[in-house]
């Protein structure tokens, strides 16, 4: 929530934007090359015109062909063993094309999990057995030219704390580590990339506050 507000200033600042939070669409009007859209909020219902609307619906895989061959399908898309495996014994699977409930808790439609995937499937194609034991979740983007990162376990809750946090309003950088049990769990990271390699090296080393705190030491 922090780091979303702080972006929210950052992109106030540089393209004078405006956004608008805990707000629903009740209706939205496309009428001579025009277009409207009424939301509510806790001010009530207010109509705002558009240059064009972006609506974000997400994504839903296309089962069609694994189901005709007669591959296992599962809530979203194909099941597969801890070896990357479906219910045919020379038929793998890795990426977006894997259902979620094949491996509890791990995150999905991220370019780092269909890499270590892919990999696993490769190795296990030419002969080994060697398990899919889940992937560190990070993705970076960049959104109106700031550069986003979310790396590992972000969201407080359930053991994980809040440490080092870095803001400056001035340069537009916003640095928080995210830590459970004294090791290092998670980072966000907006308006730079710099550290990032590290970041990840110490979060899939669980690397413990004390170390984190030696290799940053200034």
């Amino acid at each position: 929530m922090e780091g979303g507000h702080f972006l929210h200033k950052v992109l106030d600042k540089t393209f004078k934007t405006n956004f608008l939070f805990d707000a629903s669409c009740v209706s939205v009007r496309h009428k001579d090359g025009n277009v409207s859209i009424n939301l509510k909020d806790t001010l009530g219902v207010r109509k705002h015109e558009c240059d064009f609307l972006l609506n974000a619906t997400g994504i839903q895989n296309d089962n069609e062909l694994p189901r005709k061959a007669g591959i296992k399908i599962g809530k979203f898309a194909v099941v597969v063993s801890p070896f990357m495996q479906t219910n045919f014994p020379d038929i793998y699977a890795a990426g977006d094309a894997v259902d979620i409930g094949s491996f509890s808790g791990s995150k999905f439609g991220i370019i780092p999990t269909a890499i270590d995937q892919a990999k696993i499937a490769a190795i296990n194609m030419l002969g080994s057995e060697v398990p899919y034991t889940g992937t560190l979740p990070w993705t970076t983007l960049k959104v109106a030219g700031i550069n986003l990162t979310s790396l590992g376990e972000v969201t407080t809750g359930l053991g994980i704390q809040e440490e080092c946090v870095e803001i400056d309003s001035d340069t537009g950088v916003y640095q928080k580590l995210f830590f459970k049990d004294n090791t290092l769990r998670g980072a966000i990271l907006i308006g730079t990339k710099q550290n990032l390699h590290t970041l990840k090296t110490l979060t899939i080393q669980k690397a413990s506050l004390k170390e984190v705190k030696e290799k940053f030491k200034h």
